[in-house]
């Protein structure tokens, strides 16, 4: 998540758009209350790709496409491990976040 997102009004520190609430703990708590594991707040897990598209589908409006505020939310990588011998398998979902 981006640092720039939550200080786009110097008076309100840490408030995106300079309202209460829009926080970097707000938007963590939106993830893990849709099933995302925490990993110091930098790295989330999902269960699944249906988790992960459930998550996106209700993102709060104020967290992305703001003109001249950064998106919170950059990307989305899947990382699904195959087998115990075998590579693992990625996928880049950025797209989805541009909706």
């Amino acid at each position: 998540m981006e640092r720039r997102s939550f200080n786009d009004v110097p008076t309100m520190p840490n408030c995106r758009n300079g309202i209460p609430g829009q926080t970097k703990v707000a938007f963590i708590t939106n993830l893990v209350e849709n099933g995302a594991v925490n990993g110091n707040s930098i790295v989330f897990s999902f269960p699944n790709g249906t988790a992960i598209g459930i998550w996106v589908g209700q993102i709060p409006v104020w967290a992305r496409h703001q003109t001249g505020v950064p998106d919170i939310c950059h990307s989305v990588t899947r990382i699904t491990k195959i087998g115990a011998t075998r590579p693992v398998d990625i996928e880049d979902f950025s797209d989805i976040l541009l909706r």
